[in-house]
């Protein structure tokens, strides 16, 4: 398990290598609807929630979900204005993005 909180080696019985700073978005079953345009050269844009300044909101257009309560968040945090890229898009709507800040690592 990487320490953001997924499987590195394994994804619903396929063999795929995560970046190891990557993250799965958190809370997506409920913005489902916003996620069927989704691709992966889809940039998805980051924003602090107006009423928690805690949550960090992901967008493309609309909100998508969060980014998960991780040390990953505190990355995030500090390059808020850094697109996500998607890794994984699943038919389960669980879609894995990394920072910009980490492109280059892959």
């Amino acid at each position: 398990m990487s320490i953001y909180g997924h499987y590195t080696q394994q994804f619903y019985g396929s063999k795929i290598i995560f970046p190891e700073n990557s993250f799965f978005i958190s809370e997506i079953n409920f913005y489902k609807d916003n996620c069927l345009d989704l691709t992966y050269e889809t940039e998805l844009t980051m924003e602090l929630e107006t009423d928690n300044e805690y949550e960090i909101s992901i967008k493309n257009n609309n909100k998508i979900g969060y980014v998960p309560n991780t040390k990953i968040k505190e990355i995030c945090k500090e390059d808020i204005r850094d697109p996500l890229n998607i890794k994984i898009i699943n038919g389960n709507f669980n879609i894995c993005v990394i920072p910009k800040c980490f492109y280059n690592d892959l």
